[in-house]
């Protein structure tokens, strides 16, 4: 149920929010109600489209911009993109990560005002590095944006929108924006700044008292480990986020790793001609621009944990050999009571792979 809500992932760096995160969306993805849409500043978020191991197709999610992109975004694509998330029937990652920063702001703006204005059905819009869009001290320049972002925060419930933020500096984040979360993921802080932020949002959500030492136990959690509280729906609980399913994307990179992902292909000439990057004389296209294809998701896959896996192996393993028990055992009871059918019997055992027994 506090999916429903608007969900705030509040956690230092190395603390394991992005990672909590993608835990929630891993568990979205598939549902008939759940659109989702990443803004993702960082490129943080490309490894959904992969499995764990970085080399098997993942989930279904087109990736617009970035250097692991489908398309390239620039800062004039905002309201197109808007009108791309609410209009398509695709699941999408937004990353702005290579735009400059008065590119961002110039993008965001645009795109939170007219996926305002268009939206009226359930949306799961994730904002990673929510305090870079929603800031407690904006300057002029920010000012536009805030006011924007902002308002999907305040009135997007009633628009369908139910909102995910992401911040690593929970004190720089705008207050009157985490005033209208329903949901706390508050992982490890430790700067006091930080911890006051959670602490006032305990004061206008919460129980104060109970929330003194939440707030204490904060320096102390350990990576993926989480409080998370929604008053709403009578949730208190101390978890440990389980390992994501899809490619660590946001880990430290390792030496020598390499990750390619193939361009999308599923309606991607619409989302080319609605981006303006077709070129009419060349033919050139975002194929051309981005990368060659090597992998091409085309529908959703099933992913489960390696144990399910195993699970699934072993009794598939044990069906098989119960039933070949079994078709053996008919097979005796059939030499005995028919040995002048010997021949009937050695089919049966050979089209089972058996050497044939004489009888």
């Amino acid at each position: 149920p506090a999916f429903i809500e608007h969900i705030a992932f509040l956690g230092s760096t190395g603390a394991g929010k992005t990672w909590a995160a993608k835990t929630a969306v891993e568990l979205l993805f598939g549902r008939a109600d759940a659109k989702i849409c990443i803004v993702d500043p960082t490129s943080a978020w490309y490894g959904l489209r992969l499995c764990r191991d970085g080399k098997h197709q993942g989930l279904t999610f087109v990736i617009l911009g970035g250097d692991h992109g489908d398309a390239p975004l620039t800062e004039h694509n905002g309201e197109a993109v808007a009108g791309l998330v609410v209009e398509g029937r695709h699941q999408y990652v937004i990353d702005i990560s290579t735009m400059l920063l008065s590119e961002q702001r110039r993008f965001m703006t645009a795109f939170a005002e007219h996926i305002f204005k268009l939206n009226r059905n359930p949306l799961h819009l994730v904002i990673d590095e929510a305090d870079s869009f929603m800031p407690q001290k904006p300057m002029r320049d920010q000012t536009l944006m805030l006011n924007r972002m902002d308002r999907l925060v305040r009135r997007g419930r009633s628009r369908g929108f139910r909102i995910m933020l992401l911040s690593q500096r929970p004190a720089v984040l705008n207050k009157d924006s985490l005033s209208q979360v329903g949901t706390l993921v508050a992982m490890r802080l430790r700067s006091p700044q930080d911890r006051a932020a959670i602490e006032a949002w305990i004061e206008g959500q919460a129980d104060k008292k109970r929330g003194k030492a939440i707030v204490d136990s904060l320096p102390g959690l350990k990576r993926g480990e989480a409080w998370v509280w929604s008053p709403g729906h009578e949730i208190l609980e101390r978890v440990q986020f389980p390992e994501i399913m899809t490619f660590d994307s946001s880990a430290d990179p390792v030496g020598g790793q390499t990750v390619t992902i193939g361009r999308w292909t599923d309606g991607m000439d619409a989302i080319d001609e609605a981006l303006g990057i077709n070129d009419g004389d060349s033919g050139e296209t975002a194929a051309d621009i981005q990368k060659p294809t090597v992998v091409t998701p085309t529908v959703p896959i099933t992913m489960v944990h390696e144990a399910d896996r195993a699970g699934y192996e072993r009794g598939l393993k044990e069906g098989r050999n119960a039933g070949i028990a079994e078709v053996m055992e008919i097979v005796g009871e059939l030499r005995e009571a028919h040995t002048t059918h010997a021949d009937l019997v050695n089919n049966i055992i050979l089209k089972m792979g058996r050497t044939e027994v004489k009888g």
